[in-house]
């Protein structure tokens, strides 16, 4: 899904081009630390994580991660810009969720909401295994902030989180 966000909405940008693919690829790198396992958990290519996080910078017009042999950093920039991902990434779930169900044309088994820091507190492996496990499942999994999870559990977006 590809839409614009006026100028004045973020800080600091004029009118910027959305792509909710990429927001998803610039998520999972900030998570991982690195293209590379970005890359892995989105059965995407490095270097195809790397083009797309490139892009939006060259939208953005300002670095998001710092590169270095061992990974990548979230710059100052970055972490505004993560801010506001998750937030819209949360939007475009709730929006899809509200969709299906007023659409009654939902395949949705379940959703499952997961804070954007639960991989260091359970560690990566834990968390890929329950993403897998809710996959096998029929189930969504949106990674989402503390707030917005417990949020979108109780008011019916997410199934659990």
């Amino acid at each position: 899904m590809i839409f614009t966000v006026p100028a004045g909405v973020l800080p600091e940008c004029g009118g910027v081009t959305v792509n909710t693919a990429a927001l998803t690829y610039f998520l999972e790198t900030c998570r991982c630390g690195s293209f590379s396992e970005a890359a892995e958990k989105l059965y995407l290519s490095p270097q195809g994580i790397s083009k797309a996080v490139k892009t939006m910078e060259e939208e953005l017009g300002c670095p998001l991660f710092l590169r270095t042999p061992g990974g990548v950093k979230l710059t100052e920039q970055g972490l505004l810009v993560r801010t506001y991902a998750e937030r819209i990434m949360a939007e475009v779930n709730q929006m899809q969720a509200e969709l299906s169900r007023i659409s009654g044309t939902s395949s949705r088994r379940g959703c499952l909401g997961i804070t954007m820091g639960a991989s260091e507190v359970v560690g990566k492996e834990k968390i890929a295994q329950i993403q897998t496990l809710a996959a096998q499942a029929g189930m969504s999994w949106v990674d989402s902030v503390d707030l917005l999870c417990e949020e979108e559990v109780l008011n019916g977006t997410y199934d659990m989180a």
